[in-house]
């Protein structure tokens, strides 16, 4: 455990939230981590959930658009993925 941190490395798509911006945080993160650095991490990584949040609201809430408390789009995703899942649907790109 000298520095290195063993963990997944995460592919992700161009098309969402800036993905570059996002694959330099989590290298940032691992960073961070290795150098025990908890609070800047947990920052970063509340911040990547909140892009990841608005994206999925863009994409596919976009009457939803007008939220920004994390809170609140976190309740918008759940209220959808559930009504989704009673209706038996998937949530899938167009």
């Amino acid at each position: 455990m000298g520095g290195d941190v063993a963990a997944p490395s995460a592919s992700i798509p161009a098309d969402v939230w800036n993905a570059e911006r996002l694959n330099s945080m989590l290298a940032e993160m691992d960073k961070w981590i290795a150098d025990r650095k908890y609070d800047w991490t947990l920052t970063i990584a509340y911040s990547c959930l909140e892009g990841f949040l608005k994206a999925f609201v863009k994409a596919k809430m976009p009457q939803e658009t007008h939220l920004k408390d994390i809170l609140d789009l976190a309740k918008a995703v759940k209220t959808v993925t559930e009504i989704s899942e009673i209706n038996g649907a998937t949530l899938r790109s167009a």
